[in-house]
């Protein structure tokens, strides 16, 4: 697991950001954990150094934590095979080998390109259509059929694209048992044990209620489980949300 030195333009969070490497390299991965930790808490939370902390976390030995931390990763860097490979590494030492997508997912955008990025390119490509338009109202003669065309699918594409995966994101949230194991259960979590999951399977939150959610397994399963047991992907959103 190649640890990648990111980027930061400010002297303070750089200086934290090559102590917390620097601990990394030394094995002090505690250390290392702290550093990447506080640079995500104060915002500098980007793909590299969510994958620098699930390298820390995975050395240190918390492997749910080290989950979380590189599908936090994936889902700001999606193309980073790196991340991608490390998550394999982790998955195949999970009890129950519970695997969930939480990218972004539309047609050839699945692996591409983050929720974020896909926004972006929509709006610039729209906004270049809207031009083209603008222009035809002073130049009406001019033929904008073919460049709008080849502008105006893919930005809306990546429109539906981005909608849908934070619509999907918001509904079904996805998460991680953080946990060594948990039951869950029916009736809002009083109710009796349908399942039990262990450190590391994926679920998505389906709903949450008086600290408790409902979540939802890969094989449609679902069940009640304590809030504090998940980690949820989403970088930004805590419980409750």
């Amino acid at each position: 697991m190649a640890l990648v030195w990111a980027a930061l333009a400010w002297g303070g969070p750089a200086d934290t950001l090559e102590k917390a490497n620097t601990h990394y390299l030394a094995g002090e991965y505690v250390e290392a954990v702290e550093g990447y930790s506080s640079l995500i808490e104060v915002g500098h939370a980007t793909g590299d150094l969510y994958y620098n902390l699930g390298n820390a976390l995975y050395r240190k030995g918390d492997m749910a934590q080290a989950l979380l931390a590189w599908k936090r990763a994936q889902w700001l860097s999606p193309r980073d095979g790196d991340i991608l490979a490390n998550l394999q590494r982790v998955r195949a030492q999970a009890v129950d080998g519970l695997e969930l997508d939480s990218g972004p997912q539309l047609f050839f955008l699945r692996r591409s390109l983050s929720v974020g990025e896909q926004g972006w390119l929509a709006a610039w490509l729209l906004a270049i259509v809207g031009g083209v338009l603008l222009v035809r109202r002073f130049r009406p003669g001019l033929e904008v059929g073919i460049p709008i065309l080849l502008l105006g699918t893919p930005g809306a594409l990546l429109a539906l694209s981005a909608f849908r995966g934070q619509s999907q994101f918001v509904e079904r949230m996805p998460a991680v048992v953080l946990v060594d194991e948990v039951e869950a259960r029916s009736a809002g979590g009083a109710g009796i044990s349908l399942f039990e999951l262990h450190e590391g399977s994926e679920v998505r939150i389906v709903e949450e209620v008086g600290g408790v959610s409902l979540i939802q397994l890969v094989d449609e399963r679902r069940g009640w489980v304590p809030d504090e047991v998940l980690g949820i992907v989403d970088p930004g959103r805590r419980f409750p949300r």
